[in-house]
């Protein structure tokens, strides 16, 4: 549970001179309260706006410069899902680290981490605020939020309900062929155009609570629900050596509870124990209604349906259910001078998985058992500092299908080792190395075959091993400048690749490709004063990958750069401006190369009403380039292209009034704050 205090002096937009503080690649980021990232909304929001952050269409979150998975914290706590970012106000966030050279204390998957820590409550008080967003794209969505927080003596808590009417539209072309490797000829040449309208709801419930048992020890349990329901309608139009037309009316469903009991002893200010308890569910359905229709064309400009016009009909649903069981216990002490850090964690999954095709129907069950130990030492002395630390991890997965079983198990070890030198108060220099390994997702792994078209299937692959990655980098910082050299070694990475199934069909599934190399350089620079915030970050990669093709091994080298610039303008003391740019030249993945993106984005803010009402609007993506609006793959004699139009430009308007029965000025507190981590099953 994490307390969140809206305190009126903060909600005034003052000028503010945010803080960088860096330790070798990674950074804090301090004095937010005045700043487009504090006055952003809710968490989520802040992210969006804060240096080095890249938060995708689909709420996905990423680092520039980064590959893996990011995980994202509130004090210290791993969330599992953005609604708990969504229930905690911007305004009460007091500091963000951005960690891009996670230690063993992280899971094996984590790429890069990101913490938020919010202020610890002092009074006792009454609080809410109602929050209004309004977004106009091609559609029109509108997500409206409330948060009631508070503190009674030992009891602290805060409850966040939330409800939004999504509305999007996505237009895309794609084109796949199939050559014979022998002279180059087309053995198959297929394009689909195709147009999607998706309508829905989507409720969000979170609730919390902390009660201190003594000044040393509490216990706090907390629920998060996420709820939503999408309709889409899509038009499907094939052309192969004959032409189809196709309709697509699909109900999507999702369902996501957790639960979860903790306990906290803080023995001193450098010693405590926390014991995690939680339980997860999901329940996922989406049924899809599909016709195709065989076409007669005899010119582009006259295409007709045939008088037997309906070719195929499917009723087709999907269905996955999950059940998550985790239970973590952590302790933290100095012992001469040292700073320890042990953890153990174990967790427990099972998952059914059903694809319905018209009756005929397909299961795929898991049972997914894993646990792990970490311990990481570290201590400064004179001009030095150095961080070592170890993980193991263990992992069992029994799969079965239609009657046949798989059992797969993994044993990892995963160190991680760091070293660093303050030459003057200006200049830092740091090594680093960590290993790291990214398990393949449940979906990776499923073997039941998904109906898309007449001509395309999809599927797991239960084979599938894990990806091993070892990370080397050379850190320096000076003044307001940071450098970044770094040599990324992955063994065994995925990639999707399409087969050839005859008669015009192919089939997509995942496999592992040999060696993925990797040289990057990181460059970033930060500037403060009363009025700007300007930050820049940027990276530049030049892989090397080998895979094999056909009798000989390939090799994709092709280098790509990327850049983000956050500047932040205070105007007449109580108005915010700001603009967000990042783009990407385009870059090569395995055997897949994506186009070039540029994404432009401008914000305003300002406060009435002796600071209860902000007024916020956003202008969102103003080159239309923010998400890549294509991607080739080339493997064997397999080429497919696939063009997107996503509708991401568009203007958000925010409204938020804060309502607040503190009678004094909020006060910061110095200390530590309650340490509230868990975990999730690695995907």
């Amino acid at each position: 549970m994490y307390p969140d205090i809206t305190a009126l002096k903060e909600t005034v937009v003052t000028a503010a001179k945010m803080q960088i503080e860096r330790d070798g690649a990674n950074y804090t980021l301090r004095n937010l309260g005045g700043t487009i990232m504090g006055n952003a909304g809710n968490a989520l929001d802040l992210l969006r706006w804060t240096p080095g952050v890249i938060v995708g269409m689909n709420e996905d979150i990423s680092l520039i410069g980064r590959d893996g998975k990011t995980e994202v914290y509130i004090n210290d706590r791993r969330i599992t899902n953005n609604a708990e970012l969504k229930a905690v106000t911007s305004q009460n966030i007091k500091r963000v680290e951005i960690i891009r050279e996670p230690d063993a204390q992280y899971a094996s998957n984590a790429g890069s981490v990101i913490k938020v820590f919010t202020h610890s409550p002092v009074k006792d008080h009454l609080g809410a605020s109602l929050t209004n967003v309004l977004d106009i794209k091609r559609k029109v969505s509108n997500t409206t939020t409330l948060t009631l927080d508070g503190k009674y003596k030992k009891l602290s808590g805060n409850a966040s309900f939330s409800y939004g009417r999504l509305n999007t539209e996505v237009s895309s072309l794609g084109v796949t062929k199939i050559a014979d490797e022998n002279d180059g000829t087309w053995l198959y040449n297929k394009a689909d155009m195709s147009n999607s309208i998706s309508a829905g709801d989507r409720y969000t419930v979170f609730a919390g609570m902390n009660y201190a048992l003594t000044p040393k020890s509490v216990i706090g349990a907390q629920y998060n629900g996420s709820f939503y329901q999408v309709d889409i309608n899509e038009q499907i139009r094939q052309t192969m050596v004959q032409r189809l037309y196709g309709s697509k009316q699909m109900t999507d469903r999702a369902t996501r509870n957790s639960t979860s009991a903790s306990y906290l002893w803080q023995r001193n200010d450098n010693s405590q124990l926390l014991v995690i308890a939680d339980y997860a569910s999901m329940r996922q359905k989406d049924a899809q209604n599909l016709r195709e229709y065989l076409m007669i064309v005899n010119n582009e400009n006259d295409v007709s349906l045939t008088d037997n016009t309906i070719l195929k009909h499917y009723l087709v649903v999907n269905s996955n259910d999950y059940n998550i069981v985790t239970a973590t216990a952590m302790y933290n002490f100095v012992s001469r001078g040292w700073n320890n850090k042990m953890g153990i964690v174990w967790g427990h999954t099972g998952s059914t998985g059903t694809v319905l095709l018209n009756e005929v129907s397909q299961t795929c069950k898991r049972d997914n058992d894993w646990s792990g130990l970490y311990y990481t030492v570290s201590r400064s002395w004179d001009k030095w500092r150095m961080n070592a630390g170890l993980r193991y991890e263990y992992d069992y997965t029994r799969t079965d299908v239609e009657g046949s079983s798989l059992n797969k198990t993994y044993h990892n070890l995963l160190p991680n080792a760091s070293v660093g030198l303050q030459l003057s108060p200006d200049i830092d220099l740091a090594l680093y190395y960590r290993r790291t390994l990214r398990r393949p997702s449940y979906n990776e792994l499923r073997s039941t075959h998904n109906y898309i078209n007449s001509y395309q299937y999809s599927t797991g692959n239960p084979f599938l091993r894990p990806t091993i990655t070892d990370h080397f980098a050379l850190n320096a910082n000076f003044k307001g400048f940071t450098a970044s050299l770094s040599y990324s070694l992955m063994d065994d990475a995925t990639q999707r690749i399409m087969v050839h199934l005859g008669s015009g069909a192919v089939l997509e599934y995942p496999i592992n490709i040999m060696l993925f190399r990797a040289w990057s350089l990181d460059l970033g620079y930060n500037y403060s004063n009363s009025w700007l915030n300007l930050n820049v970050q940027s990276s530049a990669t030049l892989p090397h990958t080998t895979y094999p093709y056909f009798d000989i091994i390939r090799t994709e080298s092709s280098p790509f750069a990327s850049i983000n610039v956050n500047t932040q303008f205070t105007v007449a003391r109580r108005y915010l401006i700001g603009c967000n740019l990042f783009g990407s030249t385009p870059w090569i993945s395995g055997f897949s190369q994506n186009a070039s993106i540029v994404g432009l984005n401008l914000s305003a803010r300002t406060t009435l009403c002796q600071g209860r009402l902000l007024l916020g609007v956003n202008l969102n993506d103003l080159f239309q380039r923010s998400m890549s609006p294509w991607y080739k793959t080339r493997y064997m004699n397999i080429y497919n292209e696939n063009h997107t139009d996503y509708d991401i430009r568009g203007i958000s308007l925010m409204a938020r009034w804060t309502f607040n029965t503190i009678s004094n000025p909020f006060k910061k507190r110095s200390g530590n704050d309650a340490t509230l981590q868990r975990t999730q099953d690695n995907n």
